[in-house]
């Protein structure tokens, strides 16, 4: 996985080939916002250019938006179920069977999008 900011394309795109050189299969790439995809775009098309062809796999957290947006960029998408829970700010769940099944919707609603880009796309999916 790869250490650099994503915003230092150059940098990203040194430190993914000495990870394959190093004899990696793949290389991870920590994506944080929807505007860091501008550089995931163009840290694969560097590789590309150099004649570098491995998977990557964008490492996601906290925002399902970005993990939509990588999806159509990269072999593989690495994200955290919880992050489609939705956020709790009261700190209190509901246990009842309807805040359950609401919950369930919620999940729904957010994740199955992820899933139709990762199958035409096609991207592999790390839950």
């Amino acid at each position: 996985m790869t250490n650099t900011e994503t915003s230092d394309v150059e940098a990203s795109i040194g430190q993914c080939i000495r990870i394959a050189k190093a004899g990696a299969d793949f290389v991870r790439i920590t994506i944080p916002s929807v505007r860091d995809t501008i550089y995931l775009k163009q840290i694969r098309e560097g590789l590309i250019k150099k004649g570098y062809r491995f998977p990557l796999i964008a490492d996601i957290h906290f925002n399902p938006q970005v993990a939509e947006v990588a999806a159509t960029m990269v072999d593989k998408v690495r994200i955290n179920p919880g992050n489609y829970t939705g956020r709790n700010k009261t700190g209190s769940i509901d246990y009842s069977d309807d805040g359950y099944q609401l919950a369930l919707k919620k999940i729904k609603d957010r994740f199955i999008p992820l899933l139709h880009i990762c199958k035409k796309n096609p991207t592999a999916i790390r839950i």
